[in-house]
């Protein structure tokens, strides 16, 4: 895996799979703003992302996520990227360990569904059956 993004206090790091054509987001402890929004907006990077649409979204050990961020996510981030992609993205999210964790993805997740119910995003428990299911999207 090549590295892709790694926020200043590794926090948040990311790599591009050339092999298996995916990119994986790792998100651990507290979650800075700026550094939340760097990430996803870098997904709109085709250099970057080297076109790939399909994205392991590993949450386990999140912590703090502000309802700005996720608002902007929601608000501002997924038209960008229904604009850009249209309906053509996978994501596997695998879950926080945490229930209110848990509870504010599913309220993101429902959020997104209604802008574009078309995006083909999943949750899972356990890292072996996210990446199963996302590489089974392999076009």
């Amino acid at each position: 895996m090549m590295p892709f993004y790694e926020s200043s206090d590794k926090s948040i790091t990311s790599f591009v799979n050339n092999k298996e054509e995916y990119i994986l987001i790792k998100m651990e402890g507290d979650i800075n703003e700026e550094e939340y929004k760097e990430v996803f907006l870098l997904l709109l990077n085709p250099e970057k992302t080297h076109g790939y649409t399909r994205v392991l979204f590993n949450q386990e050990n999140v912590g703090h996520v502000s309802s700005k961020s996720r608002a902007w996510l929601v608000l501002k981030f997924i038209p960008m990227l229904q604009k850009q992609l249209g309906v053509n993205f996978e994501v596997a999210v695998i879950k926080s360990r945490t229930t209110f964790q848990r509870i504010a993805s599913q309220v993101l997740l429902k959020s997104i569904m209604a802008i574009n119910g078309k995006f083909k995003i999943a949750y899972f428990e356990d890292r072996i059956t996210a990446k199963e299911w996302l590489l089974s999207k392999k076009k």
